[in-house]
């Protein structure tokens, strides 16, 4: 018998896609001893920052001495990435030991006719991993939507926190903002504390403020004051009885608004959270957002030649990146490097940013939901110059023949792109996480 794989387990679950529901993870956990009972959930979902949020989350009960677990989707660096204990990766022996169970139960479950996924397996096994740790806290990000995501499965939530929400995955989802608004909040437990920022649509806010009164849920509000937003003391006061407003004051290096937005969003969930896990000190919250890094998020990978990989992919990321590109390399040569997936609206990503570039490089990833590279190449044909190539591997061998003539290097559109292309572009550069030193790098 061959020695199992957690590797190959979870990537071999990829072909069975996307299957909307708690019916799958539901009867996997059964089959675990029902691990989420023994746990206390802060819950993330949201169209765009989620993962971030999440991350900063952990990163501030880190610093705190508070033993938690994060449980994130997808991963960019490595599997083990999306299941962290107290901000370290889990351990190698560990992924092993806990895959092997999960893959136990997904086996005598597909005996039964149920066919568990990717998702579930990995939700699953977050899950009891952290549950055998002895976590205080579980801080799981959704994955897709909220209500019917696999995350939901929980009932023990202490905070559910909302971060931007925008139309995506409207074929599952909903094609209206308040429909998937619905979706989103349908995270929201009776009684917990529910978090979000102020700068939401009026309708989504509508959602969710109707959805936290139903629940006789507390309602916490981040009421961004500025661009400039600063992060060293933390004064916390409520406004009313269902909202309350965090304020920051003093400098930390978080890079651009929309991180900004979810650190502040990060520091509402942990403050609103006090009388449950214990005081958080002002520098835990400092040390946590600073030590916290995200890949993949305007992530500057080298500053010469310039390289920036992003991995948002609706229409929101989208815009974000072409603001950033705007504001700091307005002028400049660039060149794209972008695949996304078949349920992302690439068209209009192609109309929203693809005249800030040259040229663009498209590329398909290993993935079986992405879009062929000359669909790709022809929705950017419009707007840019375009080549298409077989897969990333031959799309960053073009580009690094071609980079010469350019003054930048854009890598967008996909996590997965991210995945599959970030080791690769990092092996002779030094990593520069968001705009460290930026107004230097293309000197």
């Amino acid at each position: 018998m061959e020695p199992f794989e957690p590797y190959e387990f979870f990537e071999s679950l990829l072909q069975r896609g996307i299957n909307p529901g708690l019916e799958g993870i539901k009867a996997l956990l059964k089959e675990l001893g029902n691990p989420q009972d023994r746990l206390c959930f802060i819950h993330i979902a949201g169209t765009n920052g989620k993962g971030s949020t999440a991350a900063y989350i952990s990163g501030i009960l880190t610093e705190a001495g508070i033993k938690n677990g994060l449980f994130t989707s997808p991963f960019v660096t490595d599997r083990r990435e999306s299941i962290q204990l107290d901000s370290a990766y889990i351990p190698e022996p560990e992924f092993k030991r806990v895959g092997l169970e999960i893959k136990k139960a997904a086996d005598k479950l597909s005996a039964d006719g149920i066919e568990v996924t990717e998702f579930e397996a990995m939700t699953a096994a977050a899950i009891k991993f952290f549950a055998d740790s002895g976590c205080a806290v579980a801080v799981l990000e959704a994955g897709m939507g909220g209500r019917l995501d696999a995350t939901n499965i929980i009932e023990n939530t202490a905070a559910a926190v909302l971060t931007s929400i925008s139309l995506d995955h409207t074929d599952f989802l909903g094609d209206t903002v308040e429909k998937i608004a619905g979706e989103k909040a349908g995270i929201i437990k009776k009684g917990c504390a529910v978090v979000t920022s102020a700068s939401q649509s009026e309708e989504a806010y509508a959602v969710i403020k109707e959805k936290a009164e139903k629940e006789g849920a507390e309602l916490y509000t981040v009421k961004p004051e500025s661009e400039d937003l600063k992060f060293d003391r933390v004064c916390f006061s409520k406004t009313n009885e269902s909202e309350s407003e965090i304020k920051l004051a003093q400098a930390i290096s978080v890079s651009n608004k929309y991180q900004k937005e979810n650190a502040m969003l990060a520091v509402m969930a942990v403050k609103a959270l006090e009388g449950r896990i214990g005081k958080v000190s002002d520098g835990a919250i400092k040390a946590g957002i600073e030590k916290t890094f995200c890949p993949a998020r305007l992530e500057v990978i080298s500053k010469k030649p310039f390289i920036l990989l992003d991995g948002g992919h609706n229409e929101a990321a989208i815009t974000a990146l072409k603001d950033y590109l705007e504001s700091k390399l307005g002028g400049k040569r660039l060149l794209g490097l972008v695949s996304m997936m078949k349920d992302k609206d690439y068209k209009r990503a192609a109309e929203l940013i693809g005249n800030k570039f040259v040229k663009i490089i498209a590329a398909q990833c290993a993935n079986p939901r992405a879009v062929d590279s000359s669909v790709l190449a022809d929705v950017f044909s419009p707007y840019c110059k375009t080549k298409a190539v077989p897969s990333p591997d031959d799309a960053l061998k073009t580009a690094f023949e071609e980079l010469e003539d350019y003054d930048a290097l854009i890598v967008f559109g996909s996590f997965y792109l991210a995945a599959e292309i970030r080791p690769k572009l990092t092996k002779e550069a030094k990593v520069y996480s968001d705009e460290e030193n930026l107004e230097t790098c293309l000197t």
